[in-house]
């Protein structure tokens, strides 16, 4: 098991966080949501075991502060500073990771499972983003450990490269390896974790990931007659027509409305919106999100219990779409 328990972060003197404790046990992915300070401040104490008081992290019965050399050999770390070497190609790249972590895995096999094999004689520095964030799946796949701790993997890269990144995840899984995510972005952590926490300063939560079957009582018996849907901004009160909204997104137990790239906070709860704009083909495809079914240009299956809707706007939008919504969503629109 991989624990974490009572974990702090001091700095002059004062707590960065209230300490938190969680858990991941073999083939499970953790994601932990938490602002890029704190992402930040956590990947460096990782890296750093003396940074890490006694007993807080033990992997396997093995302290990580008390054996920092047994921590570091069997845990992989992907950060999201990690670069290569710009004159170095892609093919002495995989060589040389190869050679470092003594890995029984062909250049071969692990350049076709991130879909380098037509780039392998491409040098780093010329490579796409996404295509050096691939490059760094392959050095992940050489590494033969037992942890595996990532930081902001999917940021910033495309479609593709996003999904062998949900793959490396399920091959780590067949592994029953232990993999912690630490992300600033929580629709990432939902797409990523089978379990997600969300860490701030007042301390650390479980985000649920599945529809709370409970009927809200203060949702309405009968359709509203009025349509558009208030926010307000200052002293200002919008009205936003419900074909405008992209989708709505809830955060700390407040809902905030989608509108051409911008986000505005409304009143009403999720539950309450969910009912009110359903006869505008609005769906609850997670248990933090509602979606203008109208809006979605694509369905992506990342892998078979992770699933994402691609909104057709300009930021190319990702939402999570929870396991339990995929068999109703397939329903509503005929695919059943």
């Amino acid at each position: 098991m991989f624990e974490i328990k009572n974990l702090e972060a001091i700095k002059h003197g004062k707590k960065l966080f209230t300490n938190f404790s969680l858990q991941i046990q073999p083939g499970e992915v953790v994601a932990l949501y938490c602002e890029s300070e704190l992402r930040t401040i956590i990947m460096n104490m990782f890296i750093s075991p003396k940074r890490i008081q006694q007993n807080s992290v033990i992997i396997d019965g093995t302290d990580a502060r008390r054996q920092p050399r047994n921590f570091m050999k069997s845990t992989c770390f992907f950060s999201y500073t990690d670069g290569g070497y710009d004159r170095l190609t892609v093919l002495e790249h995989a060589r040389f990771y190869k050679r470092l972590y003594g890995s029984s895995m062909s250049i071969e096999e692990v350049l076709g499972h991130v879909k380098l094999e037509s780039l392998q004689h491409k040098k780093f520095g010329h490579l796409t983003y996404s295509e050096q964030r691939s490059v760094h799946f392959a050095r992940v796949l050489f590494q033969d450990a037992s942890t595996f701790i990532f930081e902001e993997p999917d940021i910033h890269i495309d479609i593709e490269t996003k999904r062998l990144f949900m793959q490396l995840l399920e091959t780590l899984q067949e592994k029953d390896a232990y993999v912690l995510i630490l992300t600033s972005n929580l629709q990432h952590a939902i797409a990523s974790g089978d379990v997600v926490y969300e860490l701030h300063t007042q301390g650390c939560k479980k985000v649920q990931l599945e529809p709370d079957e409970k009927t809200d009582d203060t949702a309405p018996d009968k359709p509203f007659q009025f349509d558009k849907i208030p926010t307000k901004v200052d002293d200002k009160i919008l009205l936003f027509d419900p074909f405008h909204i992209e989708y709505i997104e809830s955060i700390d137990g407040q809902a905030f409305l989608h509108v051409h790239g911008e986000s505005f906070l409304t009143t009403f709860t999720l539950q309450h919106l969910e009912h009110r704009l359903q006869p505008f083909g609005f769906f609850r495809c997670h248990r933090s999100y509602i979606v203008n079914l109208q809006k979605v240009k694509e369905v992506i299956t990342w892998t078979r219990n992770s699933y994402n809707l691609m909104l057709d706007d300009a930021h190319d939008t990702s939402i999570p779409l929870s396991k339990a919504k995929m068999s109703e969503l397939k329903e509503m629109i005929g695919l059943s």
